[in-house]
């Protein structure tokens, strides 16, 4: 099983029961945290979540004997979690935005080849591609839960990456440990006007399909 859900988070801060609004700790990332904590809970289908423990690598998970793995990811007001039951699982989305220094960041971050792919793209697509090959590389990382600072060691061997473009600006990378193919049932979408466009990205560089998309 693999399931996808992704909201907008001041409509799941403002419709999470009053429990998990009490667990929410004050200050700037009470409305993140809460937002996902609330959408992994709908993606569950459960009414309170199970106990959580963060692991040494900072990652949480269920701790209980549950064989259910997640990963959060949130940008600007949007939220994204991956929920499955066949190993560790890592996500990512972002909002295709402009970012004074992404080329400083790709130097830093990205193989030659992956800056190469820039590079031969027209100037108005780079930016894109930019943001394309991070949260490839950050779900990567965030499935074994790294962090941003190892991005520039992330390596795909042995793991299965597919990308999504969500109502046309978000993008949405999921890492898993086997091959997945998802179909439009399998993503949840909360606070988003209907119809929402689901389309499944070529990848440049990893495992992926190209152009099917769904409404």
């Amino acid at each position: 099983m693999l399931r996808v859900a992704i909201g907008k988070i001041a409509l799941l801060c403002d419709e999470a029961p009053r429990l998990l609004q009490q667990q929410a700790a004050e200050g700037v990332r009470r409305a993140s945290w809460l937002a996902g904590r609330e959408l992994l809970r709908r993606a569950m289908g459960v009414t309170a979540l199970p106990d959580m423990v963060t692991g040494s690598n900072g990652k949480p998970h269920f701790s209980d004997a549950s064989p259910l793995c997640f990963n959060i990811s949130h940008s600007g007001g949007d939220v994204a979690v991956l929920l499955g039951d066949d190993g560790e699982v890592g996500c990512d989305i972002e909002r295709v935005r402009p970012r004074k220094n992404w080329p400083l960041l790709a130097g830093a971050a990205f193989s030659e080849s992956e800056r190469q792919t820039i590079a031969a793209l027209a100037p108005a697509d780079r930016l894109e591609m930019f943001w394309q090959i991070w949260t490839r590389k950050e779900a990567i990382v965030k499935q074994a839960a790294g962090s941003v600072w190892q991005m520039d060691t992330a390596a795909s061997a042995g793991l299965f990456v597919s990308q999504y473009r969500i109502a046309d600006t978000l993008l949405l990378a999921l890492c898993t440990p086997r091959p997945h193919r998802l179909e439009r049932d399998d993503f949840q979408l909360w606070g988003y006007e209907t119809p929402v466009s689901i389309e499944r990205l070529e990848q440049k560089t990893g495992a992926g399909d190209k152009g099917k998309t769904y409404r």
